[in-house]
């Protein structure tokens, strides 16, 4: 079975909990699998880790997650896919923006496991640990509703 089937517990959770609550949830397993790459970050990717990590503990506000998502826009305007930047580069940097996005408005209209599929596709790009990531679903949305 790959990651992409496990998705289904995701889809399980959000018929029992609702979208918002699942959306939620997958905004934690996307901060805890970009926490966990073993590769660093891009550094406007990391700088979207910390204040993504800053909104879910309280330290700073939904101001901030709008500025970091901004300074990507602006990156991805002016830098692109460059020499500096490969396709891995430019992809981890939309999933830390998905993230962002998702903590600023969490619902999705796909659902909360599209929003990771999608996630997963850009992070494989990057680096890929489905054995981690499916760990994840089942830490945070497997079998459980709290």
């Amino acid at each position: 079975m790959s990651v992409y089937d496990k998705l289904v517990i995701v889809d399980q959770f959000e018929e029992r909990n609702g979208n918002q609550r699942a959306v939620r949830r997958a905004c934690e397993i996307m901060l805890a699998y970009l926490a966990s790459l073993k590769q660093p970050l891009p550094e406007v990717a990391a700088q979207a880790l910390r204040v993504a990590r800053g909104y879910t503990d309280g330290s700073v506000g939904a101001g901030s997650l709008s500025a970091a998502v901004d300074q990507i826009s602006r990156f991805l305007k002016e830098c692109g896919e460059s020499e500096n930047n490969s396709k891995g580069v430019i992809s981890i940097i939309r999933a830390s923006a998905a993230l962002l996005k998702l903590l600023q408005e969490p619902t999705w209209g796909g659902g909360a496991s599209e929003a990771l599929s999608n996630f997963l596709e850009w992070t494989d790009e990057f680096e890929q640990n489905h054995e981690l990531f499916g760990q994840l679903l089942e830490r945070y949305v497997g079998g459980t509703d709290s």
